[in-house]
């Protein structure tokens, strides 16, 4: 590698600047410059007279300092001295490599500026520098035998460099920077933050702090001014963000390159981003692409950050998780804050005013920002509310939403639905909330003026009755077992509420209705249910329970109060004497249609009631007792009671019974006479008793007939 002496003035304006040389002067005055600029080329050439300026003195104003002209360039000195210092760095290799996602092409430019810390604390080059290129597809490079000075170099690359957003190579030139303190390092990384930091590493020089201490505190005040505030755990992926940020625009590279000069000149001077304008522009640019909807003219997505990494490990990089970085941008310069646990499901509107997108609003979900659905964005104002209670949209006003404390509405603790037209028209919402509507019953004028009922179950409203809207309410654990009477139209109901559990899937539920009552039920409700007995009402009528499980209360009819007996299920067949031993009155429980009632009887049936009934046989309890069963009551395959008659003298005289279901027709000799079970006269039989009909109308038994 060359050295290289950088000219300012030529060789002859040089020697016109110059009093005299050191040798010449007396208490070592010299030559003077305002400007270290202003200094003349220092070599060993010789002008015209014979002279170079080899030894030459030269006062510079503007840094109040002499700089002497040696073999190795201008070097600070005092006004006395005119000893050459020696090399602080001596024939050092730098070695190095440009990081910024893909890498700067092969045989650019790689120039290493020597940098003095002058006077009043001002970094600046000198004309010292030597240079190299790009001499990998990694960005690295090598600067051999560099001889400085001073310790601080400024390493400046530039060149065409892989375009990540493209995957390909810039269409123009991009330079980066690197200030280094070759004493501790001869390893130079150049990269964007170095890049961004040089200005206003020069400025917190100039005000005191140490060129490592100015480095620190740009480095955090860049980051700051980004949004990435405290502790970054990768700094790669920060500034691998940061370029794909400030690239936003048309102009690509050279978008990137304007924007990165003009940020670092923002911060230069006070290390904040005073530009708000460019950054919320950059903000939009970063939430299009987190949004993948970075399009053109057409409306046609041309990047998202998809692609952006794509194109980086094309390169070959192993790219850090930048897109993190770029969503914290925006979300920072959009003013919405942290979303932590505390926060989770709050929504926040953009509060950059000048951004394209700032009636956008944004949600907290699982620790992360993401854009609020047009039901969060229309609801986050609303607040909380009474349950039930109805409220236009915040945006929206179309649309209505109900407040349900209990419900699953969006965010914690405000709980809004969207409410449907049925509840629009009702004026409020159906809710859990046992203080507020829920399993009330309400009414509402429809279209053609009539009235509508609707019961609010499971937050839902659902079409009810007229006689639930005027019990006021569904049936509930709240009201387990209440009875209501309601009279509509002088018609007159009554209603009890119950429950019954249904396991589905293996989970039990209780389900609550109200069931049809009769007024018995109504007014016998919460007395014991008791077949054997009659009971009074609450309106002195007298009541009977004639069904244990479904508590069916019923008036007793007179028969009932005769025999001072309810006849039910529990004692059909039973044969009552209502009278008294002396003047019988018979009367047997029986069954028809589903009704139990008590019907005549008689005294047969009384002293039969417990014997087993065949048909076949003649049942003697004395003489001149006999009787013949003629068969059985059976309803669903129950025998309920037994039907009984004396025993004809014929039946007696053949020992035999004659009975319509297990002989009729058959014939049999008493006394050589041939007798034959039928109809006394010949009359069709009937199916269920021992006598004849004709026409529905009884004529005559059966029985053993002489045949002629």
């Amino acid at each position: 590698m060359k050295k290289i002496a950088l000219f300012g003035l030529g060789a002859t304006a040089a020697l016109s600047l110059v009093a005299c040389t050191v040798g010449e002067t007396s208490e070592g005055s010299a030559a003077e410059v305002s400007n270290y600029e202003y200094l003349p080329v220092c070599s060993t050439q010789k002008n015209l007279s014979g002279n170079s300026l080899i030894g030459t003195k030269i006062y510079v104003s503007e840094e109040e300092a002499y700089y002497l002209c040696t073999e190795k360039g201008w070097k600070v000195t005092d006004g006395a001295t005119t000893t050459i210092p020696d090399y602080v760095i001596d024939s050092a290799t730098v070695t190095g490599s440009v990081q910024l996602g893909g890498s700067f092409e092969i045989g650019s430019k790689v120039i290493l500026h020597e940098v003095k810390l002058g006077a009043k604390n001002v970094l600046d080059t000198t004309k010292v520098f030597f240079e190299d290129e790009i001499s990998s597809d990694k960005g690295d490079f090598v600067i051999p035998g560099v001889h400085l000075s001073y310790d601080y170099a400024l390493v400046e690359v530039s060149g065409k460099f892989q375009d990540f957003a493209t995957g390909e190579l810039s269409g123009s030139d991009l330079t980066l920077y690197s200030l280094v303190d070759l004493s501790e390092d001869k390893t130079v990384n150049v990269n964007l933050l170095s890049t961004l930091e040089y200005a206003r590493v020069k400025t917190l020089v100039k005000n005191g702090y140490s060129v490592k201490a100015a480095k620190l505190q740009a480095e955090k005040e860049i980051l700051n001014a980004l949004g990435f505030a405290g502790e970054v755990e990768n700094v790669d992926a920060a500034m691998i963000a940061l370029s794909v940020i400030l690239r936003q625009g048309d102009d690509g590279m050279k978008e990137l390159s304007k924007q990165i000069e003009a940020f670092a000149a923002d911060l230069a001077d006070d290390g904040i981003w005073n530009n708000k304008k460019t950054r919320v522009a950059m903000a939009d640019f970063a939430y299009a692409l987190e949004k993948l909807k970075l399009k053109d003219d057409n409306n046609e997505v041309v990047l998202k950050l998809s692609d952006i990494r794509r194109n980086l490990e094309s390169f070959g990089v192993n790219a850090p998780a930048f897109e993190s970085y770029v969503n914290q941008f925006w979300i920072s310069a959009y003013g919405l804050g942290g979303c932590g646990s505390a926060r989770e499901g709050a929504v926040v509107q953009n509060a950059a005013a000048e951004s394209d997108s700032s009636d956008a609003y944004f949600t907290c979900a699982s620790g992360a920002w993401r854009t609020a659905t047009d039901f969060e964005r229309d609801t986050v104002y609303l607040g909380t509310g009474i349950d039930g209670e109805l409220k236009e949209g915040n945006v929206d006003n179309a649309k209505v939403y109900a407040y349900d404390s209990t419900g699953a509405g969006a965010g914690t603790p405000v709980r809004w639905v969207e409410a449907d037209s049925l509840v629009i028209a009702i004026g409020a919402s159906c809710t859990d909330d046992i203080y507020d509507n829920r399993d009330t019953v309400i009414s509402t004028k429809n279209e053609d003026g009539g009235t509508d009922y609707y019961s609010c179950k499971d937050r839902k409203w659902s079409p009810s009755t007229k006689q639930f809207f005027k019990i006021g309410h569904l049936c509930n654990d709240r009201v387990d077992d209440a009875i209501e009477m309601v009279v509509i139209d002088k018609d007159t109901s009554y209603f009890h509420c119950k429950s019954d559990t249904a396991e589905i899937a293996g989970v039990k539920k209780v389900n609550w209705s109200w069931d049809v009552y009769t007024k018995p039920q109504y007014v016998m409700h919460g007395v014991e249910c008791n077949p054997d007995k009659i009971a009074k009402g609450k309106n002195d009528v007298r009541y009977v329970c004639d069904d244990k499980e479904k508590l069916n209360w019923r008036e007793v009819n007179p028969l009932e109060i005769d025999n001072n007996l309810p006849c039910t299920k529990y004692n059909v067949g039973v044969v009552n004497n209502a009278g008294s031993r002396s003047a019988p009155d018979y009367y047997r429980c029986e069954v028809s249609d589903g009704a139990y009632s008590w019907a005549p009887s008689d005294s047969i049936h009384f002293k039969m009631s417990n014997t087993v009934c065949d048909e076949s046989k003649i049942v003697s309890l004395k003489e001149g007792e006999d009787y013949v069963c003629t068969g059985s009551v059976v309803v669903d395959g129950d025998t309920l009671y037994d039907n009984w008659r004396k025993a004809t003298s014929q039946e007696l005289s053949l020992k035999k019974t004659c009975s319509a279901s297990s002989n009729f027709g058959e014939e049999d000799v008493i006394d050589t006479y041939m007798y034959k079970c039928t109809c006394t006269v010949g009359l069709s039989l009937a199916s269920t008793v021992d006598q004849c009909y004709a026409g529905g109308v009884l004529v005559y038994p059966i029985g053993w007939t002489k045949k002629s």
